[in-house]
């Protein structure tokens, strides 16, 4: 679902991502410029940035 987002930061409610950037400060400048309240997040570029079990062999 998020594979297209991968490596990004994103502005996310539930399941409906309202904005991705570059960096989390891009991400907060669209939110507070279009009066959102979202979750902001980096989307792992790969199992191996995700840091839990999925990178384990």
């Amino acid at each position: 679902m998020l594979d297209a987002f991968a490596g990004r930061s994103v502005a996310q409610v539930g399941d409906d991502v309202l904005y991705d950037g570059d960096g989390p400060q891009a991400v907060v400048a669209w939110l507070r410029r279009h009066c959102h309240a979202a979750r902001v997040w980096r989307v792992p570029a790969s199992p191996d940035d995700a840091g839990s079990a999925l990178s384990t062999p």
